[in-house]
């Protein structure tokens, strides 16, 4: 779904980093301090939850640039402009650090960004968790626990633009904003000493509340705005996978909450995965099938205009309300892999229109084919 996250406008021609890393002085610690040495290679997005023992700071320089004034930019109304002076380019400077702890069965990551220079000069970010293990392995429950906040600049082309059409130059302060969330897993095995088929379910409860202050949008005119707005999401559901014989189905339910039309969410989202899957000719072809569904409800849908490439708030127009299904057969044998895939089955079948974004329908029923040959011993 549209999101106000437009942190794309900057893009790094180059990077250079040099990192400093501290660790226990044993041979286990070692040997995790190596894949900690190339995690630091890249940005550090996402959560690990493995037992690194130490920590690691990196000090990472860029040059950026943006707006070269050749961009070529695609109007409501089909005509073509370009973006004229809105060029930028310049030198990042940033401090990142992450730190690992693993105690028994716990263990507690943080990790944070700070930028010394540039654009974004005064940005931070901050994220702890945690993650634990209940009960026995075969039977028990994980938890995870997260909380992050970030102080960020706006994205550079929702503070300045210059084309034939639009143009603004807005003096925005730094966005605000906090997440928490957190998740619980557990997995029940089951025998089935008939068929001797191990019988499982994988079952998670997650839940995600997001809060934000500062928050760039922009409005019929197609201009960003910034008015000390403040707004909430909170989103949580269920995940689960089955595997009972033949049938392995998922089924992820989610329900959403947003406190302002400028942050919109559906209130329903669900998926539905119903898939068969065996293993025929003595075992020599793994096959999949099944029909992949999903179903968004009714919500008032932020508008895209393509003319600055931004999601904006509308008229309110209503959007969801109808479901979405593939219907798929998946095979390999030995190192070939091949499928099928009806995409987009229930095009034609709904009675609402079939868009989640307002003047933009969603492409029409077709089908794909597809062929992966590995050429290994």
């Amino acid at each position: 779904f549209p999101s106000h996250d437009t942190t794309r406008d900057l893009e790094s021609d180059s990077t250079y980093y040099a990192q400093l890393l501290f660790a226990r002085p044993d041979a286990r610690a070692r040997r995790k301090s190596e894949s900690l040495i190339q995690e630091a290679g890249v940005f550090w997005g996402g959560t690990q939850t493995g037992k690194p023992a130490g920590a690691a700071v990196l000090l990472v320089h860029e040059y950026y640039s943006a707006g070269s004034g050749t961009d070529t930019l695609q109007t409501a109304d089909t005509s073509y402009v370009q973006a004229l002076g809105s060029q930028i380019s310049g030198h990042h400077l940033s401090v990142q650090g992450r730190m690992n702890l693993q105690s028994g069965r716990i263990g507690f990551q943080a990790q944070g960004q700070g930028f010394l220079s540039g654009y974004r000069q005064g940005d931070i970010s901050l994220m702890g968790s945690m993650n634990c293990r209940i009960g026995n392995p075969s039977g028990g429950f994980d938890l995870y626990l997260m909380a992050g906040a970030e102080l960020r600049q706006p994205g550079y082309f929702d503070r300045e633009m210059n084309t034939h059409f639009h143009q603004w130059n807005q003096n925005f302060q730094k966005e605000q904003r906090i997440n928490l969330g957190g998740w619980l897993h557990t997995r029940l095995l089951g025998r089935n000493l008939e068929k001797g088929n191990t019988e499982r379910l994988d079952l998670t409860l997650w839940l995600q509340w997001r809060g934000m202050n500062q928050f760039v949008w922009f409005d019929q005119q197609l201009i960003p705005l910034q008015n000390g707005d403040a707004g909430m999401q909170a989103m949580g559901g269920i995940r689960s996978h089955w595997k009972f014989g033949l049938f392995q189905p998922r089924l992820n339910l989610n329900v959403n909450y947003s406190s302002t039309e400028r942050l919109p969410l559906p209130l329903f989202v669900g998926e539905l995965d119903l898939a068969v899957q065996a293993r025929l000719f003595k075992k020599n072809l793994h096959l999949r099938a099944g029909v992949d569904a999903s179903y968004v409800s009714e919500f008032q849908a932020l508008e895209y205009a393509p003319a600055v490439d931004r999601f904006f708030v509308g008229s309110g127009q209503v959007r969801g309300g109808f479901a979405l299904a593939d219907v798929y057969v998946n095979c390999r044998i030995k190192s070939v892999d091949f499928f099928v895939r009806l995409r987009n089955a229930s095009q034609g079948l709904v009675g609402n229109p079939y868009m989640l974004v307002p003047g933009y329908p969603l492409r029409d029923r077709y089908v794909q084919i597809g062929l992966i040959w590995g050429f290994v011993n």
